[in-house]
């Protein structure tokens, strides 16, 4: 009796684990790993969707390759924005980190919310915007430079100058997510480090160099990787400055180039192989960058080279960002020049961040001529709030916003069940297969999304979804970013409580429902904002699936507002109205869940 009742209770514990990870793994195969496979071998077919695809071995390749100038041209393009990327945004992101850590800063909060709203803020709105600023007839930057004696400048259309444009728009997006895991990793580094080197006489700079950097390797490593594929799939920033698919090739970015082969041109095979060229050069760029930092850890001499030369610089940097202990009796050099630089340095920065805010702000009650007049007014005299109610006259705004909520609400409610489900799986049971399983979903989230685009887009089509809202719901409920979060939670709940519940006769379900999630509360959190924000931001599937105007959301209805303007008198009130009142909502609720949606984004590059 006694051995059917432990077999009975250790049933359970065996079977749960599968029933957990099943519905993840389920979503997660159907509509990414079968993709990701397809996309592969589609690379070697001739397709155009209609008829049955005809091999063509290495045909596409050696098209893109030997053939194909335009896309090089595009390679180039997007090799600029990563290295743009990773050699400017990277080094400002550490300096505003170390600035928003340190003790002299003020209004420390408010500065954290400037740099950060970026990350929430849709990148079509903060385009469309940038479109606007950057215009050569009436853009606020050629009024600016103005002033110190340079002339207009055609910033956006000019191949001298548009990769540019796109650069000074991706560095505005990504500084402040950047800027989040070296501020997390600072708080992780431990403060006694400081004090014995302060003990054995080490100068700020040394602090700085042999502490500091040292300490922050690994975040280093994982940005410099996260920003390397971020960048390298560049798209919404280079079709929305350049109104859709009047994109030049000299701005065009391989995403871009993607696009209008695979998706305007029906070349869906020869669209796959440049998928499939981006996920190589991103694995390759992903493995030099592990190689490097692994060999330049323990380079003490190079070290000492860069130190004879940088040394000056560098200490002047640390004595305006100070890097000191709470408890540290020990002063910086010149304190109150320290403090006051840097409050004045971040106040700058600062006000230079929120310039889009104020334009997008101070245009949407502007009427057409007020915007485009020259010297820029810098606030209308007699507001225009038609730009406003337009928008749900003229529109179908409601409509979208409406779309925008039901989509992102439901995608954060199904992810947060299938990775909380699965994430308690991976952290508190032991089953086999459960290591490979785990590692081998870690490893594709390194997998870019516009590797699958077209084999997700055929599959989608096929199971009668394209145009629908479901369309854009159920293919991105299954994230590996959100399992890797959840188990990373979840593995600090004491396993004396789940072995509690299991003596009281609670059921496994039972233990998920009723102690892990009370739980795991911040970590649900986190993850939901995540998913949220991302979701409700989403534009490139959506613009891939969707036809009808009545099931655009809101980065959609952006551009068809906008577009309107081609041919016609412009509507670029109505764009900024409509980009106004999707955004500050946003930025207004991230204020006050920030903590969460910073301890998220954290996760991965300090626990991990």
């Amino acid at each position: 009796m006694s051995v059917v009742s432990n077999s009975r209770r250790f049933r359970p514990e065996k079977v749960a684990p599968y029933f957990f990870i099943s519905p993840f793994y389920i979503i997660f195969t159907i509509f990414f790993l079968l993709p990701t496979i397809a996309s592969f071998i589609l690379a070697f077919y001739k397709w155009k969707g209609v008829k049955a695809p005809k091999p063509r071995g290495w045909g596409n390749f050696e098209y893109l390759f030997f053939k194909d100038q335009n896309f090089w041209e595009t390679f180039q393009n997007t090799v600029f924005y990563s290295a743009g990327s990773v050699f400017i945004t990277i080094p400002l992101a550490l300096l505003l980190a170390l600035a928003l850590n340190s003790h002299s800063l003020k209004l420390k909060p408010f500065w954290r919310l400037v740099f950060f709203s970026p990350i929430v803020t849709s990148v079509v709105a903060a385009a469309l915007t940038f479109k606007m600023i950057l215009n050569s007839e009436f853009g606020l930057l050629n009024y600016v430079i103005g002033f110190i004696g340079i002339e207009p400048v055609n910033w956006v259309e000019s191949s001298a100058t548009s990769k540019w444009s796109v650069m000074m728009l991706v560095i505005w997006r990504w500084t402040g997510l950047t800027c989040i895991y070296f501020l997390a990793g600072l708080q992780f580094i431990d403060r006694t480090l400081y004090e014995a080197a302060k003990i054995d006489g080490a100068t700020a700079w040394h602090q700085f160099w042999y502490v500091t950097l040292p300490q922050l390797a690994p975040v280093t490593l994982f940005v410099c990787i996260i920003v390397s594929i971020g960048s390298f799939q560049i798209f919404e920033d280079v079709f929305v400055m350049y109104s859709g698919n009047d994109v030049p090739t000299h701005a065009k970015s391989m995403v871009v180039y993607m696009m209008e082969r695979g998706f305007n041109q029906l070349k869906l095979g020869f669209g796959s192989s440049i998928g499939v060229f981006m996920f190589i050069c991103i694995l390759v760029i992903s493995l030099f960058q592990f190689r490097s930092f692994a060999s330049n850890l323990d380079q003490d001499a190079r070290k000492s080279f860069i130190e004879r030369i940088l040394s000056p610089i560098i200490d002047f940097i640390a004595n305006i960002f100070p890097i000191e202990s709470a408890t540290s009796s020990k002063k910086s050099l010149s304190p109150k020049i320290g403090k006051y630089s840097l409050n004045f340095i971040i106040t700058i920065i600062g006000l230079i961040t929120l310039i889009p805010y104020a334009f997008m702000l101070t245009s949407s009650v502007k009427s057409t001529a007020e915007i485009m007049a020259w010297p820029p007014i810098m606030w209308s005299k007699s507001p225009n709030w038609e730009n406003v109610t337009k928008l749900f006259t003229e529109f179908p705004a409601s409509l979208w916003i409406f779309n925008s909520f039901f989509v992102a609400i439901a995608v954060t409610i199904l992810t947060i069940f299938l990775c909380t489900l699965a994430g308690y799986a991976f952290a508190k049971y032991n089953f086999k297969g459960k290591n490979k399983l785990f590692i081998f979903m870690v490893a594709t989230a390194m997998i870019p999304f516009p590797i699958i685009m077209i084999p997700l887009y055929v599959l989608v089509g096929r199971m009668g979804m394209n145009d629908t809202l479901s369309g854009l719901i159920i293919p991105f409920i299954a994230p590996a970013i959100g399992i890797f979060m959840m188990r990373q939670f979840i593995t600090s709940v004491p396993d004396e409580l789940i072995q509690a519940a299991r003596s009281d006769g609670a059921g496994e379900f039972r233990i998920f429902w009723q102690i892990i999630v009370p739980l795991v509360w911040p970590g649900i959190a986190t993850l939901a904002i995540i998913t949220f924000v991302n979701s409700w931001n989403s534009f490139l599937w959506p613009l891939i699936i969707l036809r009808d105007d009545l099931n655009y959301t809101i980065p959609l209805g952006m551009t068809e507002v906008f577009a309107l303007s081609v041919g016609q008198e412009p509507q670029y009130g109505q764009a900024m109205a409509f980009a106004t009142l999707t955004t500050i909502p946003i930025i207004f609720i991230f204020s006050f869940v920030q903590k969460y949606y910073i301890a998220g984004l954290s996760a991965g590059a300090v626990k991990g």
